[in-house]
């Protein structure tokens, strides 16, 4: 098949838009390492096994803004851990700081 040079020459907006740290400028650099601390700590209650590379995009993808990244995330991947609703007042109950500590525990184990 016989391609023309300007069909050669096209990249698709894909390959444009797509992630590359090494073609970052060093502001975008330095912010997204700044951001990447941030984006994480907001995540651990959440999530805290996602991977460097996807919060980095998610970052880039969304203009190294903090709380669309973060929902981009909430929508590609799940909660680690169960949101329990507390409605006794007993201090015998399970906030999800403890819930969070046991399942780390289990996955350890």
């Amino acid at each position: 098949m016989d391609y023309d040079e300007d069909e050669l020459d096209y990249n698709s907006q894909d390959e444009i838009d797509q992630f590359d740290e090494d073609k970052l400028t060093n502001e975008e650099y330095d912010l997204l390492y700044e951001l990447l601390p941030q984006l994480r700590n907001k995540l651990r209650s959440y999530n805290d096994e996602i991977p460097d590379l996807d919060l980095k995009e998610a970052l880039y993808n969304n203009y190294f803004e903090l709380e669309p990244s973060i929902d981009e995330i909430k929508s590609k991947f799940k909660s680690m851990y169960p949101i329990v609703m507390n409605t006794s007042s007993s201090d015998d109950h399970l906030d999800n700081n403890s819930i969070r500590s046991k399942w780390q525990t289990r996955k350890s184990e």
